[in-house]
């Protein structure tokens, strides 16, 4: 008996023994922890392992025609710096692009951005398009501490203390606006008998702006500023409203769908002012095709119609090298896109800005890439700097956001095959604008 006892001892020694190196030794397919922010706390990468950065723009909705040329234009610039080298600082990491959809609602923004940053592991953001989107992410960026680049031009934005939000868009969007009216009525003899200003409800600040700016300059027969909703398909009592009040110029600032609906209803109620709106919506082909095509000849292809603003193709991208560069590229990739290269090309420069301080951090952590973010400079001719309204440079500011983004002003030609910028002059190349008194 005694013999026996001995060897069931042995046994349960050993058997012990072995559960005790077993739990020691965790299975590589084991999923990571998460610490108190959330995010991973897997070991850390071999220097040649993907990293991975969130493509987070709306590909449905009513902004999805701005968010699928943004995500086609950061799809192409993960490809470009995969093709040069990946990142050099990290022993040539390549860039895993993980798309998410915001599906041009704020909600469904924070949804994606949480599962990018804490399903994907994600160690930046690029976009989304919208200020509204913005607002659903900013939250989840701040809480898990990753970057996110996005299109928001609101400057409120960048006084309250986050420190993981950057914009690569203008902050004087509206006063540049004021500033191109001014121009055209001192040069062009716009009328300014009176203004009307408005704008969707996302983005009233601009039109906010655009007023305040006007009346410092000045102007003083300005129409306190109109709002809409965004998207909206029926705009029938707005123009019978700008047109009942004499409105001799009007600055529109909403998405492709609810200028649809405003070009319908000028043409319905033979009503053409002097027309400035924002050229994501009035200078892409989306709008264009959305439209009869007597209606678009007669209220796109008019004179005193303008597109002004930042993000929106025209001919002066192939004026600038670094432009014109990405454009030839991109073109080659996809042959048979329709997006707008504008946006396409705003979309790029944020994967390209990211991409940047990636390799100037030298580092993966998120952290250190909003802190090489915020020392942001690139210029001209670094092949990373390719979009045409931050050209020749791009640099970001402590706040997060950048200097250097100008604004483009253009029309539709005749045939409406093309945006023919014709502002600032010293951009715009021979183009003049078409008048008609």
């Amino acid at each position: 008996m005694k013999r026996i006892s001995s060897r069931f001892l042995v046994i349960h020694v050993i058997v012990a023994f072995l559960a005790i190196v077993s739990a020691c030794q965790q299975p590589s397919g084991t999923a990571p922890t998460a610490n108190n922010t959330g995010r991973s706390t897997a070991d850390p990468k071999s220097p040649g392992d993907p990293i991975s950065i969130g493509l987070l723009e709306p590909q449905t909705g009513a902004l999805s025609s701005w968010g699928l040329a943004k995500i086609a234009g950061m799809k192409y610039a993960v490809q470009v710096v995969n093709d040069s080298g990946g990142i050099k600082s990290l022993g040539g990491a390549r860039l895993n692009a993980v798309i998410g959809d915001s599906a041009s609602d704020a909600a469904k923004a924070t949804a994606e951005a949480e599962r990018l940053i804490s399903s994907a592991g994600v160690v930046a953001i690029a976009g989304p398009v919208s200020t509204m989107e913005v607002l659903g992410v900013i939250p989840v960026t701040e809480k898990y501490h990753v970057p996110v680049i996005s299109s928001t031009g609101d400057r409120s934005q960048f006084g309250k203390g986050y420190q993981y939000l950057f914009s690569q868009m203008t902050m004087e969007m509206g006063a540049s606006v004021a500033k191109f009216v001014d121009w055209l009525a001192k040069n062009h003899g716009a009328p300014t008998a009176k203004i009307g200003i408005g704008a969707a409800n996302n983005v009233a600040y601009i039109g906010d702006e655009v007023a305040q700016t006007l009346k410092q300059m000045g102007y003083q027969n300005v129409m306190d500023p109109f709002t809409f909703a965004q998207g909206t398909t029926d705009q029938t009592a707005l123009v019978e409203k700008l047109k009942a009040a004499n409105v001799t110029l009007v600055v529109y600032w909403g998405t492709t769908n609810d200028t649809a609906a405003f070009m319908k209803a000028s043409y319905a109620g033979d009503y053409y002012p002097w027309f400035l709106s924002n050229g994501t919506a009035f200078g892409v082909n989306a709008l264009r095709d959305s439209i009869d095509p007597k209606i678009a000849q007669k209220t796109l292809a008019r004179p005193n119609a303008f597109a002004i603003g930042v993000g929106y193709f025209n001919d002066a991208y192939w004026n600038i090298p670094g432009s014109k560069a990405f454009l030839d590229g991109f073109l080659k990739a996809n042959p048979d896109t329709k997006v707008d290269l504008g946006l396409a090309e705003t979309g790029a420069q944020s994967v390209f800005s990211i991409a940047r301080a990636i390799e100037n951090a030298a580092s993966r952590k998120p952290e250190d890439i909003a802190a090489a973010l915020r020392k942001l400079n690139m210029k001209a001719p670094d092949p990373y700097l390719v979009d045409a309204f931050n050209h020749p440079e791009i640099q970001m500011l402590e706040s997060g956001m950048s200097t250097n983004s100008k604004v483009f002003g253009a029309q539709w030609s005749d045939d409406l095959s093309s945006l023919q910028a014709f502002y600032p002059p010293d951009s715009a190349g021979a183009n003049k604008p078409r008048i008609q008194r």
